[in-house]
């Protein structure tokens, strides 16, 4: 009788802890997706419980500091750190907690960690975007550009329209006016989840006008000081004076 219930006993503590890895990965699945979503407040619920359940996962941080950052970038960087403390590997944690601190303007923390993660993995389409920035930073423009076509190239959903938005600042700069169009166009229409800025709007109406494009510039440069929402975006003012001065829409 005593190893019948010693047998039993030992079959329900198995079949709990089976319970509750299962558990464990459906709320990482349930939460990723409902941040994926933008349901912040039903993500960061689930995956706070993840967390809970197991505290030593590097991952159920990783994933609730990115459901706090899909609303505001400047949150999850406390989530973002502790997946790094608890896996000093996990080169996603090192992205996202220098695009925490590139939003609260700390620059320099925002480098140190992107470089974290070109380290891990140099050849990882977001990666192959922060080699571009910073050639770009240090004004070497072609060989910015090279890096922007090989992220472009890896076709990953999360960073293509930013990688080709940024391209297509890089191409304006070098004076290639018809390609920084086919990039700006492209994000505008097909990429339709970006976000972006009164400067991108603006520039592509600048190179509409230097192709002599005048409709189409002042369409762009509509957007960029009319268009857009002034509770995230800053209008151009400079875009306006363009608009005006053409006497856009007369």
């Amino acid at each position: 009788m005593f190893s019948l219930h010693t047998l039993v006993f030992s079959l329900l503590i198995l079949i709990s802890s089976s319970t509750l890895s299962q558990t464990f990965e459906e709320l990482l699945i349930q939460g990723e997706e409902k941040a994926l979503d933008w349901e912040t407040e039903e993500a960061l619920e689930l995956l706070t419980r993840a967390v809970e359940l197991q505290p030593k996962s590097a991952k159920a941080y990783y994933l609730r500091g990115f459901a706090a950052s899909i609303s505001n970038p400047t949150k999850g960087l406390e989530d973002f750190l502790k997946a790094i403390e608890l896996d000093p590997l996990y080169e996603e944690a090192y992205q996202r907690a220098a695009s925490c601190y590139s939003f609260v303007g700390n620059e320099g923390k925002a480098s140190e960690y992107e470089k974290k993660a070109i380290e891990l993995n140099p050849e990882s389409a977001r990666n192959l975007m922060s080699q571009g920035q910073f050639k770009r930073s240090e004004g070497q423009l072609m060989e910015a550009l090279e890096y922007y076509d090989l992220s472009i190239e890896r076709h990953d959903e999360g960073i293509e329209w930013i990688a080709t938005s940024e391209r297509a600042e890089v191409k304006f700069l070098l004076g290639d006016f018809k390609g920084a169009i086919e990039d700006f166009e492209k994000c505008f229409i097909h990429f339709g989840i970006g976000i972006y800025s009164s400067k991108q709007y603006e520039m592509c109406g600048d190179a509409h006008y230097e192709l002599n494009n005048a409709e189409l510039a002042c369409k762009r440069w509509r957007q960029a000081f009319y268009d857009l929402d002034p509770e995230f975006y800053t209008p151009s003012e400079s875009a306006k004076e363009k608009f005006l001065t053409n006497k856009c829409g007369q």
